[in-house]
């Protein structure tokens, strides 16, 4: 039987504010392909470190917006660094979407 978590995004990720894009190449059985996939790196207001989320495609975002990714699939996998193994998350989803802008005030001259 395959351990197979459910995650609450809501509470496990909170609000999500996009800081970044890079585009790769999708591998298909270890085999590079000539498709590309958008890894979104998204500040986690439940985590402590920034997120990646991979999309099939290029979105248009504003940075530090807040976000919502749609159509999450979440899995585990080891990552390895000597003989420390770390359990990381590969987050992928079909859409990410605007859902709000930051405003920022500009305060008073100080003097």
């Amino acid at each position: 039987m395959a351990w197979n978590p459910v995650f609450d995004l809501e509470k496990t990720l909170g609000d999500l504010y996009f800081i970044g894009v890079d585009e790769k190449f999708k591998y298909e059985g270890g085999e590079k392909t000539d498709k590309k996939i958008y890894a979104y790196k998204l500040a986690s207001s439940g985590q402590s470190d920034p997120i990646t989320v991979k999309i099939p495609k290029e979105v248009k975002l504003d940075r530090m917006c807040l976000c919502e990714v749609v159509g999450v699939d979440i899995n585990q996998y080891i990552q390895s660094s000597g003989d420390f193994q770390t359990i990381m998350p590969s987050i992928k989803a079909e859409d990410i979407k605007q859902i709000g802008t930051i405003t920022v005030k500009k305060s008073a001259p100080q003097g």
